[in-house]
């Protein structure tokens, strides 16, 4: 059960880290269509650091694929 609880514990800070996260994609002005705006990019920030977001938003989303995988690996 411990075990169990670890996989849970882990997706779900991993999921608020993945959600946090493109909520400051978003504030970055990279996702403008769903706030109705033009899809052209006028943020101040960096190419550098939307880039690293991006891929820091790729990695937590392989995490939380292989945290998914090792728990349904464990149950099967």
């Amino acid at each position: 059960m411990r075990s169990t609880t670890n996989h849970a514990q882990r997706l779900i800070t991993l999921w608020i880290a993945w959600l946090l996260a493109m909520l400051f994609q978003v504030d970055l002005g990279l996702m403008p269509l769903f706030h109705g705006q033009s899809p052209e990019i006028n943020s101040q920030v960096p190419r550098l650091d939307q880039i690293v977001l991006m891929a820091v938003m790729t990695l937590l989303g392989l995490l939380i694929n292989i945290e998914v995988w090792h728990w349904w690996r464990q149950h099967h």
